[in-house]
């Protein structure tokens, strides 16, 4: 199975108006994740994929922003997971 997939959930920028339109997250994350996902991370920057090695599987580099865990240390499972990913 695919680890990737392409989403639009940036379509109108709604995620993040830094982002390009299509994004590439894993598989397992769904659209309501992203959504729980963006409301943790500064300007809505979630990870997403920047670069896939063409020939190691499985190694690949991300960008997103800092969580917004603060002081209260919060946390969000969904982004939790999409990391793991």
């Amino acid at each position: 199975p695919q680890a990737w997939r392409i989403t639009n959930a940036n379509k109108q920028y709604a995620l993040c108006d830094t982002y390009p339109k299509r994004l590439a997250v894993p598989a397992s994350v769904t659209e309501d994740m992203l959504l729980e996902i963006k409301a943790f991370r500064s300007r809505g920057r979630l990870p997403a994929l920047v670069w896939l090695h063409p020939k190691n599987i499985g190694v690949s580099l991300t960008r997103c922003a800092q969580p917004l865990a603060g002081l209260s240390r919060q946390r969000c499972p969904a982004d939790e997971i999409m990391i793991a990913e």
